[in-house]
C-alpha cells in the first residue's frame, strides 16, 4: 500500500514524496497507538479490585503527581525545538525527517501492541479511572481517539489516560530525540559534554515521569531498550542493500532515490536554507562546505 502511495506521489519532486510518505506512517501509527490507548483505558483496572504493583522507585520516592509530567514534557517540547533547529541547517534534512518518521512510527506501533496484549494495575491510588465504561458505540471511540490523537498524549494539553502501561510513550519520545540529535549534531560540537548533558536530560526525564507515578519503573526500562535497538537497527539496516524490512515498511523508500539507493550514509554537512548572506558564515562554521539556496 505505501510502495502504490509512492508511486502515485511521483509527480511531486521526488524528495518530497518520500517524506509525505514517512510522515503518512508515522501519523498512521500514532492513531494506532491513540486508539489501543483508549481500549486500554476503557478496561483499566479499579483501584479497590487490583491494587498497585510493588515498584522500587515508588516506595523510595515521593510523588510529584502534576509537577513531575509537566516538567518532563517541558524537556520534551525543548528537546523537539533543538531537533527541529537542527534539521532546519542539515543539507540532508528531508533524508533525516524520513527516518524520524520511519524510526518514531515503528517505535509506536510496538507500544500500541505491548499496550493492547497486557493490562496492567495503575501505579498510584490517587488516580481516578473508575468512571471509563464502555463506549457508546464505534463513534464515541472514534471521537474519543481523534480528540487523544490531535493532544499527543501530552498532559499539558489536557490528555489524562490510564492503562497505556507496559511501555512508556514519554520516555519512547525523549529517547528517541536525544538519539537523533547524538547522530545529526554537527561532528564539530559533538563532543563529550554535549553527549553526556542529554544523557542526562534524558535521565532526568525519565525521573519525572516515575516520579509523576505516570509508569512503573520498567515501563520506562522496556522503552529505553526498544527505542535504542529500533534505532541502531535502522541505521544498520543503511549499510546493507535497501531492501523491504517487516519492522520498517518505509525503509526501502526512504533509503531509495530515483530507482537507486540513496546515500546510506549522510554527512555532516550544513547550509543556511535562506537567502541572508550575513548567516552564511556562522553556519559554515559548523563544516567546510556550504552550499547556498534560496527558498
Amino acid at each position: 500500500l505505501l510502495v502504490s502511495i509512492y508511486l502515485h506521489c511521483l509527480g511531486a519532486p521526488m524528495e518530497a514524496s518520500r517524506v509525505a510518505v514517512c510522515t503518512a506512517y508515522l501519523l498512521l501509527c500514532m492513531f494506532v497507538c491513540s486508539c489501543m490507548m483508549i481500549v486500554a483505558h476503557s478496561r483499566a483496572s479499579a483501584m479497590s479490585e487490583y491494587p498497585p504493583l510493588p515498584d522500587c522507585f515508588h516506595k523510595l520516592t515521593p510523588a510529584w503527581i502534576d509537577r513531575g509530567m509537566k516538567l518532563c514534557e517541558v524537556i520534551v517540547m525543548s528537546l523537539i525545538v533543538l531537533l527541529v533547529s537542527v534539521l532546519f541547517l542539515r543539507k540532508d534534512r528531508l533524508i533525516i525527517i524520513c527516518r524520524i518518521c520511519s524510526v518514531t512510527g515503528s517505535v509506536f506501533l510496538i507500544r500500541a501492541l505491548a499496550i493492547f496484549l497486557t493490562a496492567i494495575p495503575i501505579p498510584h491510588q490517587s488516580f481516578d479511572c473508575k468512571d471509563q465504561g464502555a463506549f457508546q458505540g464505534f463513534s464515541d471511540f472514534f471521537r474519543s481517539a481523534i480528540i487523544l490523537f490531535f493532544s499527543g498524549g501530552l498532559t499539558i494539553n489536557g490528555a489524562k489516560m490510564c492503562g497505556d502501561y507496559m511501555f512508556s510513550g514519554h520516555t519512547s519520545i525523549v529517547t528517541l530525540e536525544c538519539l537523533f540529535l547524538l547522530e545529526y549534531w554537527p561532528s564539530k560540537l559533538n563532543g563529550i559534554i554535549f553527549r553526556v548533558t542529554l544523557v542526562l536530560v534524558n535521565i532526568t526525564a525519565t525521573v519525572f515521569i516515575l516520579l509523576a507515578r505516570e509508569h512503573y519503573t520498567v515501563d520506562v526500562f522496556i522503552a529505553v531498550v526498544i527505542c535504542v535497538i529500533t534505532f541502531r537497527y535502522y541505521h544498520a539496516l543503511m549499510k546493507m542493500p535497501a531492501q523491504f524490512s517487516f519492522i520498517f515498511p518505509t525503509f526501502y523508500i526512504a533509503e531509495q532515490q530515483n530507482g537507486c539507493e540513496s546515500s546510506k550514509n549522510t554527512f555532516h554537512i550544513f547550509e543556511w536554507p535562506i537567502s541572508y548572506p550575513q548567516w552564511h558564515s556562522i553556519v559554515n562554521s559548523l563544516n567546510g562546505n556550504i552550499v547556498k539556496k534560496s527558498l
